[in-house]
């Protein structure tokens, strides 16, 4: 489970320009318990990004952070830098409000 902290709009001229076209989301790091970012990922299908725009657009990260956005990811592993590899979102989850807390120091790197 990771939380949402951000994201970034759609390119310009796509048809993404004016909503969101990446959810920022982070775990919780064992070591310092700050939020760290792990993954740039596509929201989903388009009503999704249009629900989404509209609830997060001119929020600061503490806002954002404070909607408690759950999802959780899949992914083929974890690189070099501890982002996750070729995500997805399996599920917005409507019943935990915290992240998963993550021990990088326990991650296998390649």
């Amino acid at each position: 489970d990771a939380i949402v902290t951000g994201f970034e709009y759609g390119k310009i001229g796509s048809k993404y320009e004016h909503l969101i076209g990446a959810l920022l989301v982070s775990v919780k790091d064992a070591a310092t318990g700050r939020l760290v970012e792990v993954v740039k990922v596509p929201p989903g299908p388009d009503d999704i990004r249009v629900r989404l725009t509209r609830r997060l657009e001119h929020k600061t990260y503490d806002e954002i952070v404070a909607e408690h956005i759950i999802v959780w990811l899949q992914a083929q592993n974890w690189t070099k830098q501890s982002r996750l590899r070729h995500p997805r979102i399996l599920e917005y989850s409507n019943d935990r409000d915290i992240p998963s807390t993550i021990d990088f120091s326990q991650i296998v790197r390649r």
